[in-house]
């Protein structure tokens, strides 16, 4: 996969992210579904993690984190899109 596809791919995740997460109310992160649905914060932490691997694919060093708070993991999530050498263009 070229840069800029993968460019492409980080950005439409990280402004489908943006629409989700904006105004939601206090209570988002850990809104329960149901038995074994994964609330917003879980499923945040995973989408880290896969990010986490699309760096690891490219020879980086990283940690696959446990689910902190809300906030950092929301930071966790955007700096791929915005630190990540191989987004640059």
């Amino acid at each position: 996969m070229n840069n800029e596809l993968l460019r492409h791919y980080v950005a439409t995740l990280s402004f489908r992210a943006s629409v989700a997460f904006q105004d939601a109310p206090p209570s988002f992160p850990t809104f329960e579904a149901g038995e074994g649905v994964r609330s917003p914060l879980d499923i945040l932490n995973h989408m880290s993690n896969v990010l986490s691997y699309v760096r690891k694919s490219f020879g980086e060093e990283v940690e696959f984190e446990e689910v902190s708070n809300w906030n950092e993991e929301v930071e966790r999530f955007y700096h791929f899109s915005r630190e990540d050498p191989h987004l640059k263009e």
